[in-house]
């Protein structure tokens, strides 16, 4: 099993729901499957909604003073630790049901 994983469902980057060779990626898993054998292999398609970030204008959670600056924030892109990283495919960072907009939270200090 971990060399059926490891051979060909990592080997490229794919989101749930993301065309990316998905109908490809469902055929390899449903023939090993049937190879390995299984009675009965079905694919039933799916309507899902799943919201994706934008890649070309990445989001990012930020500490910003009182004066207006930033003093810390995320990162916008994953740090790339090994080339075979370095994709298109790469989804950026997100968090996928959040509301849109601009929270503030007052720090109050106590003592």
């Amino acid at each position: 099993m971990k060399a059926f994983i490891c051979s060909y469902l990592t080997k490229k980057t794919h989101i749930a729901g993301r065309d990316n060779d998905e109908v490809a990626l469902v055929n390899y898993i449903k023939e090993k499957w049937e190879e390995y054998g299984l009675d009965t292999v079905v694919t039933p398609s799916y309507n899902v909604l799943l919201s994706y970030p934008k890649q070309e204008d990445s989001k990012y959670v930020a500490v910003v003073t009182s004066d207006g600056n930033e003093a810390d924030k995320s990162q916008t892109k994953e740090l790339v630790i090994d080339p075979e990283q370095n994709d298109p495919d790469v989804v950026n960072p997100f968090n996928a049901y959040s509301a849109a907009g601009e929270p503030v939270v007052r720090r109050k200090l106590c003592g």
